[in-house]
């Protein structure tokens, strides 16, 4: 912390004139401190849910309002790397029994790994549907990127696994946790969930979550 704020003091000016080449290489410092931020953060976050220290503060909430925010929180990267954001479902989408701040930082955690995964021009589906005789909403994000490996598919959730090729090394920079993060989470709902793979066509991440809250017993 103490290190990202002294390069924003001379990133922004306030400690005497920066070159054009000096910005550039203390934007990437900058980048650099918050990367290492996140990695701490998904390293308490996964120590939290082992120690099943994360409470749920589940109760009736929007699903509309989980999307819409989720959408927003990777649209400008999308479109600066020209992948085009798709909606497969009708609205407005049912309540449902969740921690919605839960269920946006999944969601948004698929939606940013599929747009590391798409390559420039390629598409990105975001998909709904109601499985109404089990009760369960399935969410899922289905993108035209490099695909994975059949071999690497079954492992994607399991904690610091990583996929060692791809399209580019942008998976590369991560721990390994934001998917083991994500089905944690999704199974704390009394949810599931899952990957599909073909190489060189595009993934599909899906989870489904209960719509209601479980009756309790007496």
């Amino acid at each position: 912390t103490a290190t990202r704020e002294f390069i924003a003091i001379v990133l922004d000016g306030i400690a005497g004139p920066v070159t054009e080449e000096q910005q550039e290489i203390l934007s990437h410092a900058l980048a650099s401190c918050d990367q290492i931020t996140a990695h701490f953060d998904d390293l308490v976050e996964m120590t939290r849910l082992e120690a099943h220290k994360v409470k749920l503060k589940r109760r009736l909430s929007s699903l509309d309002t989980v999307v819409t925010r989720s959408l927003a929180a990777v649209a400008s990267t999308a479109s600066a790397l020209r992948i085009t954001l798709k909606s497969d479902f009708i609205t407005p989408l049912p309540t449902v029994y969740m921690d919605s701040n839960r269920i946006l930082q999944v969601l948004t955690n698929l939606l940013g790994n599929a747009i590391k995964y798409t390559q420039p021009t390629g598409t990105i589906t975001l998909s709904i549907t109601h499985e109404i005789a089990e009760g369960f909403v399935r969410i899922s994000v289905i993108d035209t990127g490099c695909g994975i490996d059949e071999k690497d598919v079954p492992h994607l959730f399991e904690r610091l696994f990583q996929v060692q090729d791809g399209g580019d090394d942008l998976m590369g920079a991560g721990l390994g946790l934001g998917l083991s993060i994500a089905k944690e989470l999704v199974l704390l709902h009394g949810g599931d969930i899952s990957a599909e793979s073909v190489l060189g066509e595009g993934s599909t991440f899906s989870f489904r979550i209960p719509l209601r809250e479980p009756p309790t017993a007496d």
